[in-house]
């Protein structure tokens, strides 16, 4: 499991700030969506054109954008995604909300920061800062 810095233990892992070995995933970034009535948007996904991606919902319509602002020579990354947004309970409140589950395969040939933020069209934003070093430990 890739190191998650400052906050690195359970239950709350810190996904805002990690630290990862170059060619590893980042620990999972769950983004909350819902519409602008707080209604959970479920069914949405990714669509990745290079370093930048649509966030579409269930019938393509695009709702937000993904950009990933890579370390300077990175070209093998990726954002993985498990799939469509589910409907489950946000972690403090409780209250039901559209979560897309999302990781950064890390280029295993280039170490550096990358930077990801998501952004609804609504104005929902948040950025997440992946550093990869060759001297973090692997995932396990």
């Amino acid at each position: 499991m890739p190191n998650s810095q400052p906050n690195p233990g359970p239950p709350f892992p810190n996904t805002l700030y990690q630290q990862v070995a170059a060619g590893d995933e980042s620990l999972t970034m769950r983004f909350f969506i819902c519409d602008r009535n707080g209604d959970p948007i479920v069914g949405a996904d990714i669509v990745m054109n290079g370093w930048v991606g649509d966030i579409v919902d269930i019938t393509g319509r695009r709702i937000g954008q993904v950009r990933v602002s890579p370390p300077p020579g990175a070209r093998d990354f990726a954002i993985v995604t498990d799939g469509p947004s589910i409907m489950a309970p946000a972690f403090v409140s409780g209250i039901n909300t559209g979560i897309l589950n999302v990781r950064l395969q890390t280029d295993p040939a280039s170490t550096g920061d990358y930077e990801v933020i998501f952004r609804l069209l609504n104005g929902n934003s948040r950025t997440h800062r992946i550093t990869a070093s060759l001297n973090n430990p692997p995932n396990t």
